[in-house]
C-alpha cells in the first residue's frame, strides 16, 4: 500500500511541475530538456515580435549564447492550468507578468501575426507582429 502511494505522488510532481527546477536566473525542465530564462527582463521587456526574436537569439544568460523565442507547443508547456493569475508556477518562476507573452509561431491564416500566451489564464491567442508584447526565452529542445 505504501508503494502505491509513493508512486502516486512521484507521477503527481512529476505531471503537475516536478520537472521544474530553478537554479539562478533560469528554470531548467528535466522532462523536456528545456530551460527557461527567469531573469528581470521577463517581466519587464514588452517588444515586437521581430524584436523579441532579435532580443533572444542576443541574449547571454547563465554563460549561454543559444536562447530563442520559444514555440507555442514550448511555451504551453510552462502554463500551469490549475493557476489563475498567474497561471504559472510561482514557487518556480519568479519574474512574473499576467501578461501576453511572444511565441515564435507565426499563424497559420494571418501570418502578420504570432501565437501569444496570456499568462493571467493560460489562454492562447494571437497578436500582430507589431503589436508589443512580453518575452521569456528558451534553449535547448526542439
Amino acid at each position: 500500500m505504501n508503494k502505491s502511494i509513493l508512486s502516486l505522488f512521484v507521477l503527481v510532481n512529476i505531471v503537475y511541475g516536478g520537472s521544474l527546477e530553478r537554479t539562478g536566473n533560469i528554470v531548467k525542465d528535466s522532462i523536456t530538456s528545456l530551460w527557461w530564462q527567469d531573469n528581470e527582463d521577463a517581466k519587464t521587456i514588452e517588444i515586437t515580435w521581430g524584436e523579441a526574436i532579435d532580443y533572444c537569439e542576443a541574449l547571454e544568460l547563465a554563460d549561454n549564447t543559444d536562447w530563442r523565442l520559444p514555440n507555442i507547443n514550448e511555451l504551453a508547456s510552462i502554463v500551469d492550468h490549475d493557476k489563475y493569475d498567474p497561471a504559472i508556477k510561482e514557487n518556480v518562476f519568479q519574474n512574473i507578468i499576467s501578461d501576453s507573452y511572444w511565441s515564435s509561431t507565426t499563424s497559420t491564416n494571418y501570418t502578420d501575426t504570432a501565437w501569444c500566451i496570456h499568462f493571467i489564464n493560460g489562454y492562447t491567442n494571437y497578436h500582430y507582429k507589431s503589436y508589443s508584447s512580453y518575452v521569456r526565452c528558451v534553449r535547448g529542445g526542439q
